[in-house]
């Protein structure tokens, strides 16, 4: 249904009939009588019932009629708002996220989002940074919040950046850790592998020493503030953790967790 057919049910709607809705139109009755078909056709319903007194709607054509309102009021309140430079934005806005990212800094985020855009929706959906990159990518997200390094098309931002730590209870010597109890978390393969890149450095296998395998950071940090081992963890995480905690080197440089905001560029 393009705009010739939302302009047509009007008139059909304020003329109630075919011979006054073409005038109210400017075109001859026969065309609007095909354009009536037409649309008739493409709907695979019959939309009015022609009689002497005029013309009614079917209940599919009154189904018509209502949408053809409701597309004529979004469009004038998009052009109303387009020639407002001051009138407030409105919309929706899909935002995939990292889990971790959502569950610590996220909300603080959008609190003061919504007091700046207050008319714009927001869809937030969670999930692994590389599964959120995924559809940012496949243009089912409208932004993504990623943590660690992608490459590919997509524009990134950096937002955010926080360094990691050894964590544990108590205070812990580097040359004890392989004799301590090894609490590790699942995470997104470039995190994972940076961590077992810090192992690597420093001959750690901690293959004999795991005794907790967690899927997510909030409860690994809780598990080792209960003492029941150590751990690796970035510093958005510790923000209440009171234990023992010591940033760490990665390849000689600070060992760093980056966050970024990606989306498609603009065509």
């Amino acid at each position: 249904m393009d705009e010739r057919d939302i302009e047509m049910l009007l008139a059909l709607e304020k003329a109630k009939s075919i011979t006054y809705a073409a005038e109210l139109l400017f075109i001859n009755q026969s065309s609007l009588s095909k354009r009536l078909h037409a649309l008739e056709e493409q709907l695979a319903q019959p939309l009015v019932i022609r009689s002497n007194a005029g013309i009614l709607f079917t209940p599919a054509g009154l189904a018509a009629l209502a949408a053809a309102h409701q597309i004529r009021r979004i469009t004038q309140n998009l052009h109303a708002s387009l020639s407002d430079p001051k009138a407030p934005l409105h919309g929706n806005l899909v935002i995939g996220c990292s889990l971790d990212f959502a569950q610590f800094e996220l909300a603080s985020i959008l609190s003061r989002f919504h007091a700046a855009y207050p008319n714009i929706a927001l869809t937030i959906n969670t999930g692994y940074s590389r599964h959120v990159y995924q559809r940012v990518l496949a243009d089912e997200y409208d932004l993504g919040i990623v943590r660690g390094d992608f490459y590919g098309s997509l524009t990134k931002t950096n937002i955010a950046s926080d360094t990691v730590y050894l964590i544990n209870q108590r205070p812990l010597m580097l040359a004890d850790l392989a004799h301590q109890a090894f609490i590790s978390r699942r995470s997104d393969v470039n995190f994972q592998n940076a961590m077992q890149r810090w192992l690597s450095e420093h001959q750690l296998d901690t293959s004999d020493q795991t005794i907790l395998s967690v899927d997510n950071l909030a409860s690994c940090v809780e598990f080792v503030a209960a003492g029941l081992g150590w751990a690796l963890a970035p510093g958005l995480a510790l923000r209440h953790f009171t234990g023992f905690k010591q940033p760490l080197t990665l390849d000689g440089q600070p060992f760093t967790r980056n966050t970024y905001l990606v989306q498609k560029a603009p065509s």
